[in-house]
């Protein structure tokens, strides 16, 4: 066994991250998740929402057409996305909104990478603690929309940037 000195804890062997960092970070993904999850079916569907869910429910082809007719800022790989989880999930409100959040509570996760990549295992759970509990963030991943989709999207590519530019 290794030696613990009283200013570090045991590290976790699958991760290689100590447990109270792999404890906190699950704690904050949870909190992430209930913040998120928390009454996520209550209000009625959006506008915006609705016209995701009708993108949805077409073919990926008339999802990529209807896109390029209408001239649409969304982003036709969320609608596809989109409609791929509700085939496998269905149809409701929750799940609609769902992908949402499971965008939004990876991000957080990403959060914690690229945080730990620039300052070390604190500065990663800060950065998921602040992601976990932004407003915005938490609206946006409450609503059927591209928003955390294009966002999870952006910290994955953050993330390899900054893995990318590392020396070691």
């Amino acid at each position: 066994t290794r030696p613990v000195n009283a200013l570090s804890s045991p590290v976790c062997p699958a991760r290689g991250l100590p447990w109270r960092t792999l404890i906190l970070l699950a704690l904050t993904v949870l909190l992430a998740l209930g913040l998120r999850l928390w009454q996520l079916d209550q209000h009625v569907l959006w506008w915006d929402e609705g016209n995701n869910a009708y993108f949805a429910h077409q073919s990926p082809a008339q999802i990529l057409e209807m896109s390029r007719l209408t001239n649409d800022t969304n982003p036709p790989v969320h609608r596809l996305a989109l409609a791929l989880w509700l085939r496998v999930l269905g149809d409701s409100a929750f799940n609609l909104r769902l992908l949402s959040v499971v965008c939004g509570v990876l991000t957080v996760g990403l959060a914690f990478v690229w945080g730990r990549q620039l300052g070390g295992d604190g500065a990663g759970l800060l950065a998921a603690l602040l992601l976990a509990l932004s407003p915005t963030a938490i609206y946006y991943s409450r609503e059927a929309k591209g928003y955390p989709w294009v966002t999870l999207w952006e910290w994955v590519a953050l993330t390899l940037l900054v893995r990318a530019m590392d020396p070691d």
